[in-house]
């Protein structure tokens, strides 16, 4: 079933008859799309849960879905992110968990990190503090840019299009945190990408936040759900299972 959010965003709802239970809204990584979540929809609604997923602005292989305007590619890209994942958030009235993929985890942790109808958080590969660090593995690993200095002004760019000042936002909404908002930190612990230590750096200082780490010891960038079902189903499920309130009441 489709909706549109109030700003235009066409959202794909996975729906459950009857549940009691919040719905997942997911956000996918750079480069994914709605149906990057099929697995995970699949995870969710097995479980009882609801899922909504939707084609994030400049970041998703699916572009016929967006009413953003040219002006809109002049902003950074973290902060139309942010922008649409607090739309499509708006949207969907019930309680929600979020669960957000790699880099764009940051804005959707910003866009969260102030409401009062999110009953949990889930980052799965993300998000980073070294930024471009991480961003340079990727377009060399992903990419496949292998020309060391192709490779560093691709990473430049990238960087600087997506927001200088980005973790600075977000160390800034993480000390807004409310701490009865859990959060599950999912992380590989072979990813070549994104080294485990990369993302504790995003959290170290934030002791008030209800931290939950589950790293896959073999996981690379991604991969949990795809290559170690019964780990990553477990971790994720045991988590929400702990959430006192879980529950659309």
């Amino acid at each position: 079933m489709e909706r549109t959010s109030r700003g235009g965003t066409v959202l794909h709802y996975y729906l459950v008859e009857n549940s009691q239970k919040p719905v997942v809204v997911m956000v996918h990584h750079m480069w994914g799309n709605h149906k990057t979540f099929r697995r995970h929809v699949k995870l969710f609604n097995d479980n009882g849960y609801s899922c909504v997923t939707f084609n994030l602005f400049q970041s998703s292989t699916i572009t016929t879905e967006h009413s953003y305007t040219r002006k809109d590619h002049f902003r950074f890209i973290y902060s139309n992110w942010i922008r649409q994942i607090s739309d499509v958030l708006d949207s969907v009235p019930e309680r929600k968990v979020i669960l957000s993929m790699s880099g764009p985890s940051l804005a959707g942790l910003i866009a969260a990190s102030e409401r009062t109808d999110i009953v949990a958080y889930i980052c799965d590969g993300g998000p980073f503090k070294e930024f471009w660090t991480c961003t340079y593995r990727m377009f060399y690993r992903e990419q496949q840019i292998t020309n060391p200095i192709k490779c560093f002004l691709w990473t430049t760019l990238a960087c600087l299009y997506w927001g200088p000042l980005a973790f600075r936002h977000l160390q800034r909404a993480l000390k807004k945190w409310d701490s009865k908002m859990d959060v599950l930190s999912i992380r590989g612990g072979s990813d070549p990408i994104v080294f485990p230590q990369n993302i504790e750096n995003v959290f170290k200082n934030h002791h008030h936040i209800n931290m939950h780490v589950h790293t896959i010891k073999n996981g690379q960038h991604l991969d949990g759900l795809k290559n170690f079902p019964e780990e990553y189903s477990q971790a994720v499920l045991s988590f929400l299972d702990g959430k006192k309130n879980i529950s659309l009441a």
